[in-house]
């Protein structure tokens, strides 16, 4: 494939708002990393004491869409030496039934855990923002058909649905080892949620049904818009004054089944904001409009009625859009919740195999995927990790991770989806790196192959 078609197509990749958030599918099987806590607050990691360090210890950037592979652009887009082409015809080929853009990242302000005994406790604060558009394939069908030929007699759910969100979160972990040599480990994480500003539909409908004899087509039309910002220039300064809050929970457990095999799984967002501050509602309601044509007599003989006509049908098209304002009212939306569950082998002391299954749930739809990895503790201070990802029976991407710890500084990069690397269904990508200070790394990692040691 040319140079120009990778870059045009992670220009659009990086330039858009995920289908899948929080993929994170590397990072889960990552015992060297703190970092790993965010996939499972029971999957402990290989120190006895972490503090991510303020503002570099987690820089995360996640972003995808569901359309537009890497092998449809061979044949949506043509170049020579001379110029570019874009075909539209086969962009029927490259969109889906529905399709998703999506953006994530999360801004770490501070991340801290410390094992006392059999207990493990955790803090953590930052800001979260995701951006999630989806909008059906339909709309794309129509804007290169129109509404004749094969689109004769026939309905178009247009509606788009969106969702822009910015929110700072304070969470508060505890994970407990149970029975002998800790073999069973339960993990919680409570977070007290604060909203920065919302941006989100709410059944949105919008449907265009042609006529199957003529031109002639009908349009309805219901959106409701919720927002709420925080009004002022700096939200930092006045965070305390904002009234937009909530509360989740994430869940996991983890489980030595033997001394080689381990399972383990987590639920994480379960949880809600209620936007109370400078909100605003902007609606339209349930609207109909209909066009059958412009009689041609009209057109010839009689001009001022035309232009009446047309009057007509305008204005009753553009009311079809007017939008109503309601302000002051509050509403709630839910996080997008996302689980896991694993299973991990050892092969031998530091070497293991994982498989994962992950799913994540967005306008009411499971949306899942299967990773397959494998992960080495190289030497004391070195481990690497490599895996491959799968999505309705098909490898969708490579990722790799690593850290490497210089006394009690750790650096790390993960990696999913990894860029350039010729898989041609790519259309997601998700990195995660920074720098964490962690403790008595050998004393956790030998407690740890004990108690597994031990295990009958």
């Amino acid at each position: 494939m040319s140079k120009f078609k990778h870059i045009f197509f992670y220009l659009l990749l990086l330039t858009s708002s995920k289908l899948w958030s929080q993929n994170d599918l590397t990072l889960y099987h990552m015992q060297s990393l703190p970092q790993r806590l965010y996939t499972n607050p029971a999957a402990l990691p290989d120190s006895k004491f972490f503090i991510a360090l303020p503002l570099i210890g987690n820089l995360n950037f996640d972003a995808g869409l569901s359309f537009l592979e890497l092998k449809n652009l061979n044949n949506l887009i043509d170049e020579d030496d001379k110029r570019i082409t874009i075909d539209l015809s086969q962009l029927d080929a490259v969109f889906k039934e529905e399709n998703y853009l999506y953006f994530n990242n999360y801004i770490e302000l501070g991340h801290a855990g410390i094992s006392l005994g059999k207990n493990f406790i955790q803090a953590n604060f930052g800001i979260k923002n995701r951006i999630r558009f989806q909008y059906p394939k339909d709309l794309i069908d129509l804007i290169v058909d129109g509404n004749g030929g094969s689109n004769l007699g026939k309905t178009f759910q247009l509606a788009p649905s969106i969702m822009f969100q910015s929110y700072a979160e304070v969470g508060i972990g505890y994970t407990r080892a149970f029975g002998q040599n800790d073999r069973f480990k339960l993990g919680t994480r409570v977070k007290l949620l604060r909203g920065l500003s919302d941006f989100s539909t709410e059944n949105a409908y919008l449907s265009l049904q042609t006529n199957p004899i003529d031109y002639s087509y009908s349009i309805e039309n219901r959106l409701k818009v919720n927002t709420s910002s925080t009004g002022i220039e700096n939200p930092w300064q006045d965070l305390g004054e904002l009234s937009n809050n909530g509360l989740a929970v994430d869940l996991g457990f983890q489980a030595q089944l033997s001394k080689r095999l381990s399972i383990s799984g987590a639920v994480n967002d379960i949880g809600k904001i209620n936007w109370v501050s400078n909100t605003k509602t902007y609606f339209t309601p349930n609207q109909f409009f209909e066009f059958d044509g412009v009689r041609l007599d009209n057109i010839l003989l009689d001009s001022q009625e035309f232009k009446a006509d047309l009057k007509s049908y305008r204005d009753s098209f553009f009311n079809l859009f007017d939008v109503d304002t309601a302000a002051g009212g509050s509403y709630t939306t839910r996080l997008p919740a996302y689980f896991y569950l694993g299973g991990s082998f050892v092969l031998l002391n530091n070497h293991r195999i994982g498989a994962l299954i992950y799913c994540d749930i967005f306008d009411q739809k499971i949306h899942p995927a299967f990773t397959l990895s494998y992960n080495a503790r190289l030497t004391k201070a070195l481990s690497l990790s490599a895996s491959g990802s799968f999505r309705q029976g098909m490898l969708i991407g490579f990722g790799a991770g690593g850290s490497i710890n210089m006394g009690p500084v750790q650096f790390y990069l993960v990696l999913d989806n990894i860029p350039f690397l010729g898989l041609e269904r790519a259309n997601y990508f998700n990195a995660r790196t920074g720098f964490n200070l962690t403790f008595r790394r050998r004393a956790a990692i030998r407690k740890e192959k004990k108690n597994r040691k031990k295990i009958s």
